[in-house]
């Protein structure tokens, strides 16, 4: 019961905001201001990204993978990839568990970028049969929202006090025929949402269909130090099924 009031303030929440801007990845962010006294007080408004990030989340975690596709006339056939990547070293906010997988731990970013406000650059290298696909990975430092509603995997979400991290990379392919294909990527990662994935690049050759993907994750972990405050992060953030609504208010938020 109590989970249930609590997804029916965060709705009624999102549908008071009476003036929002589509963006280009399907991303609403409110222009309202909001109520200066309202009735429950919200304790992140008006904190930098800095401090909303020390006081909700106890871990924050990016998880990119990138995975190739062999797809032929009978069969699809992945890249074996670990699920569960190993954590960083307590030391280090970035580690590669293998060459195609990288772990960015933003909280221990902050111990040594104390507002956030330094890119991130990473390696990753993918390789399926003579094909091999060099990837440069850069993280823009890392933004809040104070409210979100996306919809995407035929899902919406709805979203309070919300990290989003930015990346854009440059990659190279090494082709079978020692020929080199070079991109750009670029894009959004945001919490919770799985799976998040990208299409790098893809080539044929002779009967056979090469597919490099990205896969990535925002991984939060509640700060557990305040009971109250930690119930309350945690329903700042709601998955929607918009293909089968639970009750009104759901099916009012998927109109």
């Amino acid at each position: 019961m109590k989970n249930s009031l609590n997804l029916g303030v965060l709705i009624l929440f999102v549908l008071a905001i009476v003036s929002c801007s589509k963006s280009k990845d399907g991303n609403f962010e409110s222009r309202i201001k909001f109520d200066a006294k309202p009735q429950v007080k919200d304790i992140l408004q008006g904190k930098s990204k800095a401090e909303v990030l020390k006081m909700k989340y106890k871990a924050l975690l990016v998880n990119c993978t990138v995975e190739a596709q062999k797809i032929t006339k009978f069969e699809d056939t992945f890249q074996t990839l670990s699920t569960s990547p190993e954590p960083p070293a307590p030391d280090n906010p970035v580690s590669n568990p293998k060459k195609n997988t990288v772990v960015y731990d933003i909280k221990l970013q902050q111990l040594v970028d104390r507002e956030l406000t330094k890119d991130v650059v990473v390696n990753l290298t993918s390789t399926k049969d003579n094909q091999e696909l060099n990837l440069e990975l850069t993280f823009k430092p890392l933004s809040f929202q104070e409210a979100l509603n996306i919809d995407m995997n035929k899902k919406k979400y709805i979203m309070k006090h919300t990290p989003v991290m930015t990346y854009q990379g440059n990659f190279q392919l090494l082709h079978s025929d020692s020929s080199t294909i070079v991109g750009k990527i670029q894009g959004k990662i945001f919490e919770k949402i799985h799976p998040q994935e990208s299409e790098l690049i893809a080539v044929e050759i002779g009967h056979d269909k090469y597919v490099f993907m990205m896969s990535c994750s925002l991984d939060p972990s509640i700060n557990p130090e305040n009971a109250t405050l930690a119930a309350e992060f945690n329903n700042q953030w709601t998955e929607i099924d918009c293909l089968a609504p639970k009750n009104e208010l759901e099916r009012a938020v998927c109109k």
